[in-house]
């Protein structure tokens, strides 16, 4: 399968269905494929607030930054039966609209939602406090990093390094990259993803910052285990040279932060496991899909997987038009 470059959710995504990889990017399907819901679009209105608060250095107002992004991506408009049984039992409550400052009563309409209070049930004012506290969660730990001429106590030497720091070939200083080969071909594997946040603590440590707004927190020893965070130290490592520490910090908002430092043994067992998984991916040949379960229930395009996948099976090419190359049109002869 075609591989050009890792990123933790690329990888993650072949280890989980290799269809699933296969229908994004050989056959161009992943916008159809993935299916947003309140999930998806709560993370990212909560990520979206966060990287323009700091982008602003801490000035600009973080309720209306929040209050826009819910607007734009409404997070609540989706059927909120597939969320997850946790938001559920937040969402799905009784409406108090007369003492709700969410409430129009002239067209007796919610808000957040958009709509009518009669048009559908629960109320998402819970959540979408929720998602509030924890952007003031984050402002309270990252806060005073985002005016770079603030010195305090706690944090002497501060500051910001990276906001939605890409970690792809052109992020570096020229003739540089973030390589992980070479493949078995020779070829240098090379990175792309975003890091949130990146931080510098003090003059010798570097903090890298990922957010995390999901309800899933998993225990340390399995964090430390994830390639996400792994990839993020080996990456840090080459796009800030400079530093003696480097911390990886995953901020799980629903429960506690968690934090390691990986070290260099570590940090090339994480290269030699991306390069056998990266190789494993482009030699790929037959494509094996995983069976019904929650993600394919909740989180994947279930129709549209089962109509390709017998494409695949009776051997058709079932290539989204839309992402297909146009072929060049022969000039006209008068």
């Amino acid at each position: 399968m075609k591989i050009p470059y890792v990123s933790p959710s690329r990888l993650k995504k072949a280890l989980e269905c290799e269809f699933q990889y296969f229908l994004s990017y050989e056959w161009g399907w992943a916008d159809a494929l993935f299916q947003y819901t309140f999930c998806s679009e709560f993370g990212s209105a909560v990520h979206y607030t966060l990287e323009q608060y700091a982008e602003s250095k801490g000035t600009a107002d973080y309720v209306e930054l929040y209050a826009k992004n819910v607007d734009d991506l409404r997070p609540f408009s989706d059927d909120m039966n597939k969320a997850p049984s946790k938001a559920r039992a937040s969402f799905f409550i009784e409406k108090d609209c007369e003492n709700c400052p969410f409430f129009d009563p002239k067209k007796a309409s919610c808000g957040i939602v958009e709509k009518h209070v009669e048009h559908f049930e629960g109320c998402p004012r819970k959540l979408y406090k929720e998602g509030l506290q924890m952007v003031e969660t984050a402002i309270d730990r990252y806060g005073k990093y985002f005016d770079t001429g603030v010195k305090s106590k706690d944090n002497p030497g501060g500051k910001v390094i990276g906001i939605e720091a890409p970690t792809r070939e052109g992020a570096l200083a020229e003739g540089e990259n973030i390589s992980w080969g070479p493949d078995e071909d020779g070829s240098p594997i090379l990175m792309n993803g975003f890091i949130d946040l990146v931080l510098e603590y003090d003059p010798e440590t570097l903090l890298i910052v990922d957010y995390k707004t999901g309800y899933s927190v998993p225990q340390h020893e399995k964090f430390i285990q994830d390639l996400q965070p792994r990839m993020y130290s080996f990456a840090a490592k080459t796009m800030y040279p400079d530093y003696k520490y480097y911390w990886v910090q995953f901020d799980y908002f629903r429960g506690i932060p968690l934090e390691h430092a990986f070290t260099a043994e570590d940090d090339e067992i994480t290269r030699s496991q991306v390069t056998k998984l990266f190789n494993k991916v482009k030699k790929a040949r037959s494509i094996k899909r995983r069976g019904m379960d929650h993600y394919c229930k909740y989180l994947c395009n279930r129709q549209l997987c089962d109509k390709k996948w017998a494409e695949l099976l009776n051997g058709i090419d079932g290539s989204n038009p839309a992402k297909k190359p146009k072929e060049p049109k022969e000039p006209e002869t008068k």
